[in-house]
């Protein structure tokens, strides 16, 4: 690992190995709502059971999130690793109704609440789900 790349691995494996980490805690029920979100940008994801699938994401994504942060993985991996991930997301929002306005690529209220802030969703194993209204009255930078 470069002391260029330094930075951004660091905060992006943070990242993405904490919210595999919390993934792994997921009910059934969370499990398989953030299932059908996932099988819109990867429909193969939709034969899996909900308890396989949790295992699956959560795990993928602890493997991403740690290969961002062991020096000993080459940049190109980790950023391949990270890559693949990255486009499964994207295919899965600009597929999953809702998400984006009627261009198809900015995102609606419910795309921006997803973006900001997963884990408050409850699609995402959040206790918390926010609804549309709340989308609008908060934004990103105000989410504590």
């Amino acid at each position: 690992m470069s002391l260029a790349q330094l930075p951004l691995r660091l905060t992006t494996g943070a990242f993405v190995l904490n919210s595999g980490i919390g993934k792994l805690s997921l009910s059934d029920e969370d499990a398989e709502g953030l299932q059908q979100m996932a099988a819109n940008g990867v429909p193969v994801l939709a034969d899996m059971s909900p308890a396989a699938f949790r295992r699956f994401i959560a795990f993928t994504e602890i493997g991403v999130g740690a290969a961002q942060l062991i020096p000993k993985v080459p940049g190109w991996l980790a950023g391949s690793a990270l890559s693949a991930f990255s486009a499964g997301l994207l295919n899965m929002y600009l597929n999953t109704p809702g998400m984006t306005q009627e261009d198809g690529v900015r995102p609606s209220s419910d795309g921006t609440a997803v973006g900001c802030r997963p884990e408050r969703d409850r699609r995402f194993g959040g206790q918390h789900h926010r609804t549309s209204q709340e989308s609008r009255e908060t934004s990103c930078s105000q989410d504590s």
